[in-house]
C-alpha cells in the first residue's frame, strides 16, 4: 500500500508506504503526528517516475480516477511470493525479476475543506492516491475497495492520519 500526494512545491511524491520497501529506509513520520511535514519515500531508482503515474496530469478534472499500472522489477529485491516459491531455479522468493502491478485510485478536495491545513499545503486543492501493488495482475476486483478505502480517506478531511491504510 502507498499513498502518493501532490506536493505543492516538490510536485508528485510518494509520501507513504507499508510495508516498507526492501532495502529503503521506512515511512520517514509518524503516520498519527499532525504537525510532521511528510517528506518523500525513498524510491528505487527504477521507479522514480511512480508518483507521476499516480498522480494524471489533467487529474484535477476528474473527482476520482483509477489508473493500472505495471512496474519493471527491482533486480536488488526479493519479494516473498512473487515470481515463484522457494523451490523455483530463479533464486527462491521472485520478486526482483519480476514485474510488479498497480492500481491507484486518484482523489482531489478543496484545501478549505481539511480540518488541520498543514503550512505546506497552499493551493485551493489538495490530490492524492492510494495506490495497491502486487505481484499478479489481479487488481481488477480490488477495484471498488480500493475506491471505498480511499474515500474514506478523505472524507477523514485530515491526511496527518494514515492509519487507515
Amino acid at each position: 500500500i502507498l499513498c502518493a500526494a501532490f506536493h505543492h512545491r516538490n510536485g508528485p511524491q510518494i509520501e507513504y508506504v507499508y510495508p516498507p520497501l526492501p532495502g529503503m529506509p521506512p515511512t520517514p513520520v509518524a503516520l498519527d503526528d499532525p504537525t510532521a511535514e511528510r517528506a518523500a519515500v525513498v524510491l528505487p531508482d527504477a521507479w522514480q517516475f511512480l508518483p507521476f503515474i499516480c498522480l494524471p496530469d489533467g487529474g484535477h478534472a476528474s473527482e476520482e480516477a483509477f489508473i493500472y499500472f505495471h512496474l519493471p522489477p527491482v533486480p536488488a529485491w526479493t519479494i516473498a511470493g512473487a515470481g515463484g516459491d522457494d523451490n523455483d531455479d530463479n533464486g527462491g522468493g521472485g520478486g526482483g525479476d519480476a514485474t510488479l502491478f498497480g492500481l491507484a485510485c486518484y482523489r482531489q478536495m478543496p484545501a478549505a475543506d481539511l480540518l488541520q491545513r498543514p503550512s505546506d499545503v497552499t493551493r485551493s486543492m489538495v490530490q492524492k492516491a492510494v495506490v495497491v501493488l502486487a505481484s499478479d495482475p489481479v487488481l481488477s476486483g480490488m477495484r471498488d475497495k480500493l475506491g471505498m478505502v480511499t474515500a474514506a480517506l478523505f472524507a477523514q478531511r485530515d491526511f496527518s492520519d494514515l492509519r487507515l491504510l
